[in-house]
This record gives C-alpha cells, structure tokens and sequence, in this order.
C-alpha cells in the first residue's frame, strides 16, 4: 500500500508561522497526479490518499474533483468538511459528489463516529462507520476520568456574568462588528495598554448567552490559545490591514477584523481596496504617517488569513489570548448594555 497527503490550498495562510516549516503547499491536483505516478513505480497493490481537503461545495477544490481528475486513486481519507460518509457517499444526502473510480471515506469529526475501511480477497473495497458500543480498559478510563476531574473543576470556575447576549455567531463575527468582538479585543488592548487592537474575526468561535460565564466558556470563544504580540506599526499599515478585511466583507472571510480603540468608516460600495473612508483614534483622524501601538494575535501579525500588513514590523509576546480574556472579565464582574461601547465599524 503506498500513501500520500494532501493539504488545503489555504493551510500557510491559516495555521501559525512556524508550523509548516520549509513545507509548501502546491496544487492538490497536480500533487496527487505526481504522487499518484511515483507510487505506480513502486508496485504497491493500493494508493490511499490522507487528505485534509473537504467536499463543500464553497472550495475552489474539492476532495471528489481531485479523484475526478487523478485516475489511480483506490482510496481517498477525507477531511476539512468535519461531514460523514459511508462507501463514498455523504451520510444524509446533501452533497453529490463528482463520480470518479476513487471511494472516497471521511468520519465525520469529534469522534462521534470511526471509520473502518475493508478490502476484501477479491479486491472489492467498503467504507462503513463504526457508532457501536466503546470498547473500555480500566485503566485508562481510570486516568482519564481524573484527569477530566482536574480539568472540569478549573473550567466550572465562573469569572463573569452576563445580563445580555454576546454575538460570535459565525456568519456574523466574520462579516460585521458584534458586541463580543469588542469585548475580546477591549480585554487585549486594555491589558496591553495598546492604542489599538485587532484580532480575525475567525478567531471569535461561540457566542455567549445571558448568565454566568465560566473558564470553558472562555475557552470556547477562544480555544486557540494564540500569542498576544505588541507592536509599533504606521497608520498607513492599518489602513492596509482594515481594507483587506473589507474586501472580503460579506463573504464570511475568518480574516474580517474586530477592532478596539479606533473607529472605522467604510463604504462596501466601492471597490475592494478603497472601502475604507477614514479611521479615527480618540475622534482624531488617523495619521498615515503616524506610529500607533497595535496589539493583536501572532496568527494576524505573521501572515494568518493572508494578511501582510504587519509582518515585518518587530513584535513582543506578552501573553495569550485567551488568558488575558478570561482575567479581564473577572474583573468585569458584571457585563451588562453599558459595558461595551459598540459602533466602531461604520458604513457611510
């Protein structure tokens, strides 16, 4: 059996600089017809392809097009789309896949279900989900449970309350500012002492509802645990770094920007590049040629979601994100309508 990988054509733009070391991400389809090639030389009985590359049909390349077009592919181990299937179809419906020779397998996510792939003496291949009985050891349910003890007492602790609702809805948090985008980066900017801070809307991943907010609440918003970084960048460079989270506005881009301590008036109408009307600090315009200091996220400031606004400018770690959030709202105490100052992105 000879196995190759596939990635999404967006992984270095979405995971954190470092992680792909000297690895380059080319394109999938050409990848797989090389791969494909080299592994026929090698005269291995199956080609399984690891992907991570999904079958939403929003892509611009999918993992049934791939097999579509790469002949040779026995067995292709999907991901991305966190979706079922079952000897090569979607569990449900929903989705046709393009028809190609290649069964293609995924199990869904968080282990709800596990695949099992077989190939029988004949050669005759089946993908099924497994969603029976655990199988236990003692042992190991023993250490787990203490571990999960541990962890779910310093989860339950609560840190907050809240008397209305905190919007990180996806639709939302990835096109337009939401209370719970002010709240996250009010928390980083204050505790950094920074002019301004900015964070990818993608990076905001639950909503909050009405009640007590706890530490897993906090780390469900935010479970990435990214570096806080301090910088010292222009204000031309802030103007480049909020018109490119404009130019993708309305199509749930993970890169659109939530923002603290400046006030940004855009028009959607114009062209992407020129959306952004003026951006104001302290109800002063900016100045391009200015110097601010910036807190955001080592994911935006080293290229995540595309961006390169801020990459060349010296940065300082000063903590994690997600921390500096949960101890911001213990001194909170209360969040209520007044708590949060809201209309920091404008449409004009």
């Amino acid at each position: 059996m000879g196995c190759f990988g596939l990635l999404t054509l967006t992984t270095a733009a979405t995971t954190k600089e470092g992680n792909m070391g000297d690895a380059e991400v080319t394109d999938p389809i050409e990848a797989a017809k090389k791969m494909v090639s080299l592994l026929k030389t090698k005269n291995v009985d199956y080609i399984v392809c690891l992907g991570h590359i999904g079958v939403d049909r929003d892509l611009p390349v999918t993992s049934d097009l791939i097999c579509s077009k790469v002949p040779g592919i026995d067995i292709f181990i999907d991901g991305h789309s966190h979706i079922e299937m079952e000897d090569g179809k979607v569990v449900g419906g929903g989705i046709d896949l393009i028809p190609s020779d290649t069964l293609i397998a995924s199990a869904g996510c968080y282990c709800k279900a596990f695949g099992i792939l077989k190939v029988d003496k004949n050669g005759d291949m089946s993908a099924k989900l497994y969603r029976g009985e655990k199988k236990a050891c003692a042992l190991i349910d023993d250490l787990v449970a203490r571990i999960h003890e541990k962890v779910e007492k310093e989860l339950g602790t609560v840190v907050c309350v809240t008397t209305i609702a905190l919007d990180g809805e996806h639709s939302y948090v990835r096109n337009y500012e939401t209370n719970l985008g002010d709240l996250v980066t009010d928390s980083m900017r204050i505790s950094s002492g920074a002019d301004i801070c900015v964070i990818n809307g993608g990076g905001v991943r639950a909503s909050l509802e009405g009640g007590e907010i706890t530490m897993a609440d906090v780390y469900m918003v935010m479970p990435f645990q990214h570096d806080m970084v301090l910088m010292t960048v222009t204000g031309e460079s802030i103007y480049d770094a909020m018109e490119y989270s404009y130019a993708y506005q309305g199509e749930n881009f993970g890169g659109f920007l939530q923002v603290s301590g400046m006030t940004v008036f855009y028009d959607i109408s114009k062209d992407a590049g020129s959306r952004i009307v003026m951006i104001t600090v302290d109800g002063e315009e900016m100045d391009p040629m200015g110097t601010y200091t910036v807190v955001t996220s080592d994911f935006v400031a080293t290229g995540g979601d595309g961006f390169t606004s801020f990459v060349d400018y010296p940065r300082q770690n000063i903590g994690y994100d997600s921390i500096t959030f949960g101890e911001y709202l213990k001194g909170l105490g209360t969040i209520d309508e007044w708590t949060i100052e809201e209309g920091r992105l404008i449409s004009v």
